[in-house]
C-alpha cells in the first residue's frame, strides 16, 4: 500500500462519465452530447447539451445543465430564448429575449417581430405587444395591447408597449397602451391602462383579482406613486395624479391631484372617495393609521395636513392658521400688505350674507352705499355723503394737537373718530369719567367698547379701553396727567 500510486480524482470522474455516457447515449440522437472520449483532445465545439453530474452516496446523478439550440439556451432548467437576428436577410426573427421558464409562452406580437425582453418565470406568458420590457415572475402575463390615441373600446392589435417591473406587475390587463408599471402586483387585473405611470406595490391594482370580486377599472393618463396608490378602485380614473401611501385608495376620480399619505381617503365600506376636479395637498393621518372618511365633495382645493373639504367650490386651509398676503408675519386671520382690488359691481360684506344683521358696501354711481340685511332683504342705510364734526373735549381734557383737533367723521352708516385728546388737568382723571362729547345725530345707538392707544408722558404706548354711550366718550380706566388717548379706529354703525 505504501508504494501504491493513487490516480488523480479527475480520472475517476472521467471513467464514471464514460460509463454514464454509454448508458444514455443510445436514447439520444447523434450529436446531442459531447463525445467524452474527446475531452483530452482539441474540443471541436459542436456539442449542444451539457449535463451536470453530482456525486451522491448511492452513486452519480445526472441533471441537465445547459442546452443550446439555434433559438434557445436552457441553463439549469431556465430558458434563455432569443429569436432575434435577421434570419439570413428575412428579418422575421422578432428580436426578442426571453429568460425564465414559460417566459413568453404563447406570446403574440404584430407583423414579423416584437422586439421584447422578458425576465422571470411566466413573464409575458400570453402577452400581446411589442417594444416591451417585463421583469418579474408573471409580469405582463395575459395582458394585451394597442397603440395610437385613446379609445374607449379599442381594437386589440398587439402593437402597443408595456414596461412592467415586479412580480405580477401589469398582469392580466385587457387593454394597455404605453404604461410604465413598477412594483409588486402594480395595476394588475384592470380593463384598460392608457399612457399611465404607477410606482409602488399594488398601486392601481384592481379588486377583480384573487377571488375578491369587483369590476375591472380604467386608468386614463394617470400617475400613482406609493404603495396602494389609486388601488382597489370603486370606479374609473381619468387625468389623476396621486402621490403618497394609499393616496386615493378605493377612490374614483376625474381631473384631480392628491399629494400626501392617505390623501383622498374614504373607506371601502363607504364606497371610496368619488369626486371630480379636486386638489388635496397634505397628509391625512390619524394615530399613524387610516384617517376618518372624507365627504364626497367635488370642485374643492384643500391645503394643509388633516384638512378635509366641507362644501363644493371652496378652498380650505388649516382653521387655526393666519394667512399673510405680502407679509410673512400675519397678525390677523387674513393680513394683506398691499392693495385689495374689488370690482365696481362687487360688494364688501360684513357677516354672513345669508343672515339678517349683516352689512355690505357697494358702489352706485359716484357713491358707496351701505346696506343692512333685514328680514331677508338688503336695505339701504344711507348714501356716502361725508360729514365731519369736531370732537368736543369734556371736562379737563383738551385737544392734544390743537392744530389738528380730534374729529368725528360720518361716511354712509359708519361713524369714526380721529385724533387725540389729552389730560390737561394737572391731576388724574378717574375711571368712568367722560373725556369728550359727540354730536347727537352721530351718537351710537348702542354702547360701544373699544381698545385705543394711551401714550404716557415718556411716550410709551399702552392699550386702553373706552366706551361710547349717551353722546359721550368715557374712559374706563384712570388717565394720568399729561397722558393722551389716540382715538383712531374708534367707530360704530348708525
Amino acid at each position: 500500500m505504501a508504494n501504491e500510486v493513487r490516480k488523480p480524482i479527475h480520472e475517476h470522474i472521467l471513467k464514471a462519465l464514460l460509463v454514464l455516457n454509454d448508458k444514455i447515449s443510445a436514447a439520444n440522437s447523434a450529436g446531442d452530447f459531447l463525445s467524452l472520449e474527446d475531452v483530452n483532445v482539441t474540443y471541436a465545439g459542436n456539442a449542444n447539451r451539457v449535463f451536470v453530474v453530482n456525486l451522491q452516496e448511492n452513486g452519480l446523478t445526472l441533471a441537465e445543465g445547459l442546452e443550446i439550440s439555434p433559438d434557445k439556451i436552457r441553463m439549469l432548467g431556465a430558458d434563455f430564448i432569443s429569436d432575434g437576428g435577421d434570419n439570413d436577410g428575412a428579418y422575421d426573427g422578432g428580436y426578442n429575449l426571453y429568460i425564465g421558464e414559460e417566459a413568453a409562452l404563447d406570446v403574440v406580437y404584430p407583423g414579423a417581430y416584437g422586439v421584447n425582453a422578458f425576465y422571470g418565470y411566466g413573464a409575458g406568458k400570453e402577452f400581446g405587444g411589442r417594444y416591451s420590457v417585463l421583469m418579474g415572475a408573471g409580469s405582463g402575463r395575459e395582458t394585451k395591447s394597442y397603440s395610437g390615441g385613446y379609445q374607449a373600446n379599442p381594437d386589440i392589435d398587439f402593437s402597443g408597449n408595456l414596461v412592467a417591473v415586479g412580480s405580477s406587475a401589469g398582469r392580466d390587463i385587457l387593454k394597455i397602451n404605453s404604461p410604465v408599471l413598477i412594483g409588486k402586483g402594480v395595476a394588475g387585473f384592470n380593463d384598460q391602462i392608457f399612457r399611465s405611470c404607477f410606482i409602488g406595490n399594488e398601486a392601481a391594482r384592481n379588486q377583480a383579482s384573487g377571488g375578491a370580486g369587483g369590476t375591472r377599472r380604467n386608468y386614463i393618463r394617470c400617475i400613482g406613486m406609493g404603495n396602494h396608490a389609486l388601488g382597489l378602485a370603486n370606479g374609473d380614473h381619468k387625468d389623476v395624479v396621486a402621490i403618497g401611501f394609499e393616496s386615493g385608495l378605493y377612490s374614483s376620480l376625474n381631473r384631480s391631484i392628491l399629494i400626501g399619505s392617505y390623501s383622498g381617503f374614504r373607506s371601502n365600506s363607504q364606497g371610496g372617495f368619488q369626486a371630480d376636479n379636486v386638489i388635496h395637498l397634505g397628509h391625512r393621518l390619524k394615530n399613524d393609521s387610516s384617517p376618518d372618511d372624507l365627504n364626497q365633495v367635488s370642485n374643492t382645493i384643500v391645503i394643509g395636513n388633516d384638512v378635509a373639504p366641507v362644501q363644493e367650490n371652496s378652498i380650505g386651509f388649516p382653521i387655526d392658521y393666519d394667512m399673510g398676503l405680502g407679509t410673512l408675519q400675519p397678525s390677523s386671520k387674513l393680513d394683506v400688505a398691499g392693495d385689495i382690488e374689488v370690482g365696481l359691481n362687487d360688494r364688501v360684506i360684513f357677516g354672513d350674507p345669508s343672515t339678517d344683521g349683516s352689512f355690505r358696501l357697494r358702489v352706485s354711481g359716484n357713491e358707496i352705499i351701505t346696506e343692512k340685511r333685514e328680514s331677508g332683504n338688503w336695505v339701504v342705510l344711507e348714501d356716502t355723503t361725508q360729514t365731519t364734526a369736531d370732537l368736543t373735549p369734556e371736562g379737563v381734557t383738551g385737544h392734544k394737537y390743537p392744530g389738528k383737533p380730534a374729529q368725528v367723521l360720518k361716511q354712509g352708516g359708519l361713524v369714526s373718530l380721529y385724533g387725540a385728546v389729552a389730560n390737561e388737568s394737572g391731576g388724574t382723571i378717574e375711571a368712568n369719567q367722560p373725556i369728550a362729547s359727540i354730536p347727537t345725530e352721530l351718537d351710537t345707538p348702542y354702547t360701544v367698547f373699544k381698545n385705543v392707544i394711551r401714550v404716557d408722558s415718556s411716550g410709551t404706548p399702552f392699550s386702553h379701553t373706552v366706551k361710547v354711550e349717551n353722546e359721550q366718550v368715557i374712559t374706563t380706566e384712570a388717565l394720568a396727567d399729561g397722558e393722551y388717548l389716540l382715538l383712531n379706529g374708534l367707530d360704530w354703525l348708525v
